[in-house]
């Protein structure tokens, strides 16, 4: 007799789903299918036995499972729209390969962006309301309420929305943390590094890396020739954290793309490469990815063109960004001179200046380091 499960949270933490899912698998009931819209898991009775799941999600098509994973034994359980559920029957520690979360990652931080504007909009709108309500008493002495015959639905409302959107905000952001901080580089072909919590760590913070990728791959690859292995990247990738061990040769690159398919990070991890960090925003799509080696340093792209290519994306994407909003700030202060001239300037126009100008510089400087970069790499590629 099949058994189903209502789990109406189940895509907020998708580590916890799968573990759950395995938990089944060993109380002798094998996933059999979900529904996507009313959260039901359906299971089937079976032998009791040690399965290994995975859920992927897919912005679209869902595409085939790449050669490396077949080949560590994970097969697709079901597909529901853009989710798939994958299952692995080989024991746990015999799995060296496993399938990426990268679009669950993804998906995630879209969640979170929105209902952490909803849950802003919701602790604005009771800031001000109850200022509104101070100032009233503070001056008048009383507030009027005026009843409304749905208040029971208004009540209830806002009973749901302050429970459930603090709490799936909680959830999306530490399922996120996990995700981005814990194994993201799910192929594990090398031992796991940094598992042992006895190896001394330390932290590292690195900002505007992105400007100048090529002076964080020389220094990652420095750090690891003194002994110190990168562990983790933090959410926003600013935050490294290493752990002391045996220095050891690592070749470390920094892509940039575009638009990133699934097949895109198969390929790498086919030919050896270990995903350290990604970050798959509609906005920026950074990827950090390591491989050991001894003799020969390994090329993540062999062609001088791609190389040159992606070079040039960067300091592109942000020349021009930052390069008109810096114009846009020297529009606004020759525009404001006349007036200032004639009418005096006040302490706050002279604090403006000084913001409008330090912007100016910050936005010039970024746009001198990723030309700068281009400028490199076409140097020495």
């Amino acid at each position: 007799m099949s058994k189903k499960v209502f789990k109406p949270f189940w895509s907020y933490d998708i580590e916890a789903t799968e573990q759950w899912l395995t938990t089944m698998a060993n109380q002798g009931w094998r996933f059999s299918y979900f529904h996507t819209h009313t959260r039901l898991f359906f299971f089937e009775p079976a032998e009791p036995e040690a399965v290994t799941y995975n859920v992927a999600y897919h912005k679209k098509n869902t595409p085939n499972l790449s050669e490396s994973l077949r080949e560590d034994g994970w097969e697709s359980v079901m597909t529901s729209g853009k989710w798939e559920v994958l299952q692995n029957a080989t024991p746990s520690e015999d799995i060296h390969t496993y399938p990426l979360h990268i679009g669950v990652l993804s998906r995630n931080r879209m969640l979170l962006f929105v209902i952490g504007g909803l849950l802003t909009y919701m602790m604005l709108s009771l800031l001000f309301f109850a200022t509104i309500t101070s100032w009233t008493l503070l001056n008048d002495g009383t507030v009027s309420i005026e009843g409304s015959p749905m208040w029971i639905v208004t009540v209830t409302v806002g009973i749901i929305m302050w429970t459930w959107v603090p709490f799936l905000a909680i959830k999306l952001y530490k399922s996120n943390k996990r995700l981005s901080e814990g194994p993201l580089q799910s192929s594990r072909r090398y031992p796991q590094r940094a598992s042992d919590s006895t190896q001394e760590s330390f932290v590292k913070w690195k900002f505007g890396w992105q400007y100048a990728p090529d002076k964080l791959e020389k220094w990652l690859e420095t750090m690891e020739k003194k002994g110190y292995q990168l562990s983790k990247v933090s959410m926003m990738g600013t935050r490294f954290l290493f752990v002391n061990g045996t220095p050891m040769n690592v070749c470390y690159t920094v892509d940039y793309q575009r638009g990133q398919s699934h097949g895109y990070f198969d390929l790498h991890h086919e030919a050896g490469w270990q995903l350290m960090f990604a970050n798959n925003s509609s906005l920026s799509k950074w990827s950090i990815w390591a491989k050991p080696y001894e003799d020969t340093r390994p090329e993540f792209y062999s062609d001088r063109n791609h190389k040159l290519r992606h070079a040039r994306r960067v300091a592109m994407t942000h020349g021009v960004t930052f390069g008109l909003l810096a114009l846009m700030y020297v529009a606004m202060i020759g525009l404001n001179v006349t007036t200032l001239y004639r009418d005096g300037m006040s302490r706050l126009d002279w604090m403006l200046f000084f913001i409008y100008g330090f912007v100016i510089i910050e936005f010039a400087i970024i746009v001198s380091k990723s030309v700068r970069y281009y400028l490199r790499v076409k140097h020495t590629a």
